[in-house]
């Protein structure tokens, strides 16, 4: 069942546009654009705050159900319930959102600071898209222009990854802890979904040329260090859970891909004072 399933996948990615590009080659560092060169710490201040839920009810999100391999020709099995990868960490009672990530624009990259983030690796677990970057593992990571990611699957079963958005690629994952890479060399948001039939996962790349990105703690609490003085765009961002299309098998009638509605996103403008640390509130909210 397995080889079948195998190359079922593998003509339903190549039929529907998304058989595997080439590697992309590698940027050298050289052609990255300059970060750092003229950074001060003196001349640099710090934003903290928290990211807040606004509205009276919190929502909840229904999980997807569907059988484990949605392509498969053979007799189902038993369907089960996927958690929705974008729904939000909301403290009910204090409205925290523990799943934001927050970030600047704006940001000269020469008056930045040097990228000092742990490179980001896309991880497939348990029909899961997993961005592990440090300590910190979820489905959004955030990249610098011109890196290389780590893509590897550490399921048994046939995956086939595709990014969208600021990058369009595909990698086919048929060996589990097989590592393949692509570089990201243009800014902006990558969406990866899977090629396989496994409509439910999601994960993000946010890709920069500057390091002020950051994951809200449990409790909306964020921290940007090093902030260059001037002013800015301060943005929380996450992305939407509710599905806006579905796509369905024309033989099968099962779903074959969901597309979400676009990314729920605050923004306020601060000021960054040489020393100090300026103290901002971001509210989200599903209007």
């Amino acid at each position: 069942m397995q080889g079948r399933l195998f190359s079922i996948a593998c003509v339903v990615a190549v039929f529907s546009g998304c058989a595997e590009s080439p590697p992309s080659p590698p940027l050298s560092v050289a052609a990255q654009p300059p970060l750092g060169k003229g950074f001060d710490s003196a001349k640099s201040g710090s934003i903290a705050g928290d990211v807040d839920w606004v509205g009276a009810v919190v929502p909840r999100v229904a999980p997807f159900r569907s059988i484990p391999t949605p392509f498969s020709d053979q007799p189902p099995m038993p369907a089960r319930d996927y958690a929705n990868p974008n729904s939000p960490v909301i403290d009910p009672a204090s409205g925290a959102v523990g799943s934001a990530v927050v970030f600047l624009r704006s940001v000269d990259p020469e008056r930045s600071r040097p990228w000092d983030l742990e490179p980001a690796r896309v991880e497939l677990v348990d029909q899961r898209i997993e961005v592990h970057q440090g300590t910190h593992r979820g489905p959004v990571g955030f990249v610098r222009v011109g890196d290389a990611i780590e893509i590897v699957s550490r399921d048994s079963l046939f995956h086939s990854i595709q990014g969208r958005g600021a990058s369009f690629f595909a990698r086919t994952m048929p060996t589990p802890d097989e590592v393949r890479t692509r570089t990201l060399s243009k800014p902006g948001v990558v969406e990866l979904q899977s090629g396989a039939g496994y409509f439910w996962m999601r994960g993000y790349l946010l890709v920069a040329d500057h390091p002020y990105h950051v994951h809200a703690d449990a409790r909306g609490k964020f921290l940007l260090k090093d902030v260059p003085a001037g002013e800015y765009d301060l943005v929380a961002w996450h992305p939407d859970w509710r599905v806006s299309r579905s796509v369905r098998n024309p033989d099968s009638a099962r779903i074959q891909q969901v597309t979400y509605r676009e990314p729920i996103q605050a923004s306020r403008r601060v000021v960054v004072e040489a020393g100090k640390t300026t103290s901002s509130r971001l509210e989200l909210s599903s209007r």
